[in-house]
């Protein structure tokens, strides 16, 4: 390994809790009580900036995919046809295969699109990619897109910060599902969990949320809830409730165990000590708009799903080194079975306060791999340069 890579990959610093990379693999064998604590910042800036240096022409790659509109609009549509043609099945065994196979499947896939176009890498224009993102979110019954995104990119700019990243399980969380049975209903039921905790637990940083009815209506939160509540509306008015139910177990489905979902353990939970953040570069990645390549992703946030590859060939050296998730499905079943992993195997970072009050990075950088914010309540968007309107 380059020194480098072990540059980027050191968690520890004086006062931490505890040094991931200094944690033997045995540790894997005993049940973990506490989070993995670090006094860094995570580790994709750092290394973003020496890849730019050595190869500058990866640059070139920051740009839209115009592919990512017909792949969304077919996951929609697919999703559409299926409820439709189970419209009247629900008791039947077709509906709840279907609905576990395709349905959770082609759900998944729609969040990941989502979460493509949330870093505005469909279109070279800003409102056509929020369009998208709600016409996206559709066969997913609730409108999660608009607040997915403020979320989503702390989880960027804030890897692991306490109280602002909601990727990370939170400390009842952790302390409740850390057995076996714990990890297993953890699993079964992690998409709720996902949802619903950056809701409760965690105040967004990038993005503010609107206060007040006035701000909701004039925010891309009401755009949000006018496409998706009509629509939904016209569907059961039209055909009852078994099309929606169809989409609501879809998306159950997609996030409990199903292969699709084993993205949610496989891309920050610390499987290998020393290490947070880790890529899948399976099959699976052609349904998960390449997902997978998560250390690229997080490295380079406005390079788009297509292009993620083509990185990776840029720069091997700066990956092939990294240890990889061999199996989404497999690595649920690992977090079940081994005790020492569960929802306290995440890495961890106290905030820090400077400049004014931001919150910034534990080591009291700003820059945690995403450029600063620029969207306002009222949606609102002033961009500063390329590679921020690609990453927001």
């Amino acid at each position: 390994m380059s020194p480098l890579r072990n540059r980027n990959i050191q968690l520890s610093s004086s006062g931490t809790k505890e040094d991931p990379q200094l944690v033997s693999d045995d540790s894997l064998s005993k049940r973990r009580s506490d989070f993995h604590w670090s006094g860094q910042d995570e580790p994709h800036a750092a290394r973003r900036k020496e890849m730019l240096a050595k190869y500058p022409q990866i640059r070139s790659l920051m740009r839209h995919e115009p592919i990512t509109k017909y792949y969304v609009l077919a996951l929609v549509a697919t999703q559409f046809t299926a409820a439709f043609l189970l419209r009247n099945s629900w008791n039947t065994w077709q509906f709840w295969v279907t609905a576990y196979v395709v349905g959770g499947t082609c759900s998944s896939a729609l969040v990941l699109g989502i979460h493509e176009v949330t870093h505005f890498l469909a279109f070279k224009q800003f409102l056509p990619n929020k369009i998208l993102a709600c016409i996206g979110n559709l066969p997913i019954v609730f409108p999660f897109c608009v607040e997915f995104k403020k979320y989503h990119m702390d989880h960027h700019r804030f890897q692991g910060v306490d109280g602002i990243d909601g990727d990370v399980p939170t400390l009842l969380e952790a302390y409740l599902f850390n057995s076996f049975v714990g990890k297993l209903f953890f699993c079964i039921t992690q998409i709720l969990f996902y949802a619903l905790r950056p809701t409760f637990s965690v105040k967004p940083v990038t993005y503010k949320m609107p206060k007040t009815f006035g701000e909701f209506i004039v925010s891309w939160h009401a755009m949000n809830f006018a496409i998706q509540l009509p629509i939904m509306a016209l569907v059961y008015l039209n055909f009852g409730w078994t099309p929606i139910l169809y989409f609501l177990f879809s998306v159950f489905f997609g996030g409990s165990i199903h292969p699709m979902a084993g993205h949610f353990i496989a891309e920050h939970y610390v499987m290998t000590p020393g290490y947070e953040t880790y890529s899948y570069y399976g099959a699976l990645n052609a349904l998960a708009f390449n997902v997978g390549y998560h250390n690229e992703h997080h490295d380079f946030p406005n390079v788009p799903w297509t292009l993620l590859p083509q990185l990776r060939k840029i720069a091997p050296e700066f990956y092939e080194s990294l240890p990889q998730t061999e199996s989404w499905f497999m690595t649920i079943f690992k977090f079940i079975g081994t005790p020492g992993l569960g929802p306290y195997s995440r890495v961890k970072r106290m905030p820090a306060v400077a400049d004014g009050g931001k919150f910034v990075g534990s080591s009291g950088s700003s820059n945690a791999g995403v450029a600063p914010a620029v969207e306002n309540d009222v949606g609102s968007v002033n961009f500063v340069g390329r590679e921020a309107s690609a990453s927001f």
